[in-house]
């Protein structure tokens, strides 16, 4: 297995999730071709099968979706929890299967860090669509100035719109910090490596990174750089 890896990551076959951070989030490597989603070309509607690994277990910037094919995924190691439909919860554990129907929408709910699957689809039927989830507890604007009903009610976007979300000078801390998908390659290490650095120049440890949520390292971040 280590073998075809390293050998998919010299053919160009090799993608990973990546935080703001530099923590490798998920492992993504195509046996078939590299696809391209940004730009999709007529290979995008052929089947396609790649080898994820989840290098970690947090599953919190996952946005319930559906994908344009049917799926198929065949879990080798570990296990994970599913929402789909934003109702039904499943889980999945190795050896064991998993179906998804075009039609559906899910997001990981829950994850065994080092869970390996191999990820089949079939042909197109549909377009990317992402399912906005509305805030999980009410904010003190909402609670002062709507009541105390959510203002964000569900939203679902395309693939561009999703991508494209929170651009602008107002969100550019946040931009920093959202996950992104990277072709590995020497150059993308190197950037890997100086993100890390700079890191440690801010004195960001990785007890904090692992540890506290995203609006307190926020304001650790802020003091830091007073």
């Amino acid at each position: 297995m280590n073998l075809l890896l390293w050998a998919l990551e010299k053919l160009g076959r090799h993608e990973v999730l990546v935080d703001g951070f530099g923590n490798v989030l998920w492992r993504r490597y195509y046996l078939f071709y590299f696809e391209k989603t940004d730009s999709p070309r007529w290979l995008d509607w052929l089947p396609n099968v790649h080898i994820n690994i989840f290098e970690s277990a947090d599953v919190e910037n996952e946005d319930e979706h559906n994908h344009p094919w049917s799926t198929l995924s065949v879990m080798v190691k570990g296990s994970y929890v599913e929402n789909i439909n934003h109702s039904k919860l499943r889980e999945t554990r190795a050896p064991g299967l998993a179906w998804l129907s075009y039609k559906d929408t899910h997001r990981l709910a829950k994850m065994t860090a080092g869970t390996t699957t191999f990820f089949m689809h079939g042909f197109r039927r549909g377009e990317w669509k992402f399912h906005m989830r509305p805030h999980k507890a009410v904010c003190d604007f909402c609670m002062e100035k709507n009541g105390g009903k959510c203002f964000k009610n569900e939203e679902v976007l395309n693939y561009e719109q999703y991508t494209k979300r929170g651009d602008g000078p107002q969100h550019a801390f946040s931009k920093i910090r959202t996950v992104s998908w990277e072709r590995v390659t020497p150059e993308f290490r190197v950037k890997l490596d100086r993100r890390r650095a700079a890191l440690v120049r801010m004195a960001v440890s990785k007890s904090e990174l692992k540890e506290v949520n995203k609006t307190a390292l926020k304001k650790i971040m802020f003091q830091r750089f007073k």
